[in-house]
């Protein structure tokens, strides 16, 4: 089966291969927070997540600046709409200073890491699959 790549996906693989190219590293050399800092592989990681369902952690990354209830409703707390994937006890570290109304106090770095982990293990290889075939 043959796949039809998007002009907007033909010209991100340009960018990949120009990028991957300057490292001489290949695949390994994609990092999610740098993939988050850039504004075009931005968009076309935010692309490639919502096509795999997975959009959540990167709108997080994008979110996270703020360190809020707002936050913590959507992406943290049991059951939100955006929930990500963090450690039980991590999460149970949320909900103490959510209920204790001190959101400021929990431990965002760690939510950072963790998230930031994710990416690295489960998205990265394959958002280069889809940036190098558009599939």
């Amino acid at each position: 089966m043959k796949y039809h790549v998007p002009a907007k996906v033909q010209e991100y693989q340009g960018l990949l291969k120009k990028m991957m190219a300057a490292t001489e590293k290949g695949v390994d050399s994609l990092k999610p927070l740098d993939v988050m800092k850039d504004k075009t592989m931005r968009v076309a990681f935010m692309q490639y997540a919502a096509t795999r369902h997975v959009s959540e952690n990167p709108n997080f990354m994008l979110a996270v600046g703020k360190k809020d209830m707002g936050v913590y409703n959507e992406f943290i707390k049991d059951g939100s709409s955006q929930q990500i994937n963090i450690s039980n006890s991590l999460h149970k570290e949320f909900d103490v200073a959510a209920d204790a109304n001190n959101i400021g106090a929990a431990p965002w770095k760690n939510a950072i890491a963790e998230v930031v982990g994710l990416m690295a293990t489960n998205d990265m290889a394959p958002f280069a699959q889809y940036m190098m075939t558009g599939k």
